[in-house]
């Protein structure tokens, strides 16, 4: 079975997005011996070939350089073999150019998959009116399509949404939640399969002395209870940031023991974000030790904003709970479909109500509930398991 994967962003190696979802899952899918895949991803960078070896298979990746695009390194960076990538524009603003790179390619793309002998398209990224289109000039191909994260923008939004996935074979959404909403829009429900994502995860996690050895090369007391905030993710941004930032103020007013740590993406971090820090407030950007900073935390701290929204939920929040760190997070839709509040991690209803809710996590039994994050997280969203769901409903259709 030969699958194309097309997405935005997709490298040969590790990247501070979300493709590291499916770089770590290409090799488990060439492993099985059962799919072949190449990838047309859209980048800036001005290779336009790239090869992702994987034991003695080569994966071949097409890089289509948006047109409009010149200034490339500034929104491309790759530091320590790892690529990290920033969106340019707003959600509109983004899907009509990357609307536009695919026509501009659309020749280039419909040679490939003429000449490939490919069975399944897999959509790696909503690329809008553009999935109906290729759907019906290849209706002999499969196309499929997993769906991460629903934000309600009004009528034309659920429209938009229905037109694009309704010629799709397969519709992946990633939580319940989602599936229900595309439900109610009148995707038929046979059409759709609820499959997780989840980051690769070890087997090894540190010691509580590694723990405190990291937590004090960023002024962290030994009885200090750490708070680790990390953007962007799918519903944070800017404005979020400083929402964020008040609330952490009012904590650390009440409680002299709590320490609030902001890390940025190198690509997100802007000179400005720095004013935010004071006593016990930091605000960094720190690529090599993110790892490592994020295991070492006491609490991921993730607020949403967006009540209504879907979570996908975030793959950082994902791997913080494999590392055994609990996330603190507000309601909305999909969050309980990871989060178990008061056993895994910790759920407040809304901005309003995350102060009160700092007394219950200090009250509560938090290496139990860090235990009980990892180990939710290594049964219900194990990385060789979602590969092997992949491939089994390619195959059925």
């Amino acid at each position: 079975m030969k699958v194309f994967l097309i997405g935005i962003g997709y490298f040969p190696g590790i990247t501070a997005g979300d493709k590291n979802f499916f770089f770590q899952l290409v090799p488990l899918f060439i492993k099985t011996g059962k799919v072949g895949i190449e990838i047309i991803s859209i980048n800036d960078q001005e290779e336009k070939f790239f090869i992702q070896q994987i034991g003695n298979y080569e994966v071949k990746i097409y890089n289509l350089k948006r047109p409009l695009h010149v200034n490339q390194k500034k929104f491309y960076k790759r530091i320590n073999n790892k690529y990290f990538y920033r969106h340019r524009h707003r959600p509109y603003q983004e899907i009509s150019e990357i609307i536009f790179t695919i026509i501009c390619y659309k020749k280039f793309i419909k040679e490939l998959i003429e000449t490939s002998n490919i069975n399944i398209v897999h959509f790696m990224d909503n690329f809008g009116l553009l999935m109906p289109y290729f759907k019906r000039k290849f209706p002999q191909i499969k196309f499929t399509y997993a769906p991460a994260t629903y934000f309600p923008r009004g009528k034309f939004y659920n429209c938009y949404l229905k037109y694009s996935f309704h010629k799709l074979d397969k519709i992946f959404p990633l939580t319940k939640a989602y599936r229900q909403i595309l439900s109610n829009l009148g995707i038929p429900d046979d059409k759709m399969e609820v499959i997780r994502w989840g980051p690769k995860v070890s087997h090894e996690i540190l010691s509580r002395e590694e723990k405190e050895t990291i937590k004090s090369m960023y002024g962290c007391k030994k009885d200090n209870l750490v708070f680790l905030w990390s953007g962007w993710l799918q519903q944070i941004q800017e404005n979020h940031f400083y929402n964020s930032i008040r609330v952490a103020r009012k904590i650390v007013e009440k409680y002299q023991d709590v320490k609030f740590i902001f890390a940025f993406k190198p690509e997100c971090y802007k000179e400005k974000y720095n004013a935010e820090s004071e006593d016990r407030i930091h605000v960094i950007t720190d690529v090599n030790n993110f790892g490592l900073l994020l295991e070492s935390a006491d609490i991921f701290f993730s607020p949403i904003e967006e009540k209504n929204s879907t979570v996908s939920p975030p793959l950082t929040w994902i791997e913080a709970m494999a590392r055994g760190t609990p996330v603190l997070t507000t309601r909305a839709k999909g969050v309980e479909e990871l989060i178990l509040d008061g056993e895994n991690g910790y759920i407040a209803e809304d901005f309003t109500c995350i102060l009160e809710k700092i007394e219950n996590i200090k009250s509560s039994k938090i290496d139990i509930v860090s235990m009980n994050a990892r180990k939710y997280v290594l049964k219900n969203f194990n990385i060789e398991k979602i590969a092997k769901n992949y491939i089994k409903c390619w195959q059925e259709i």
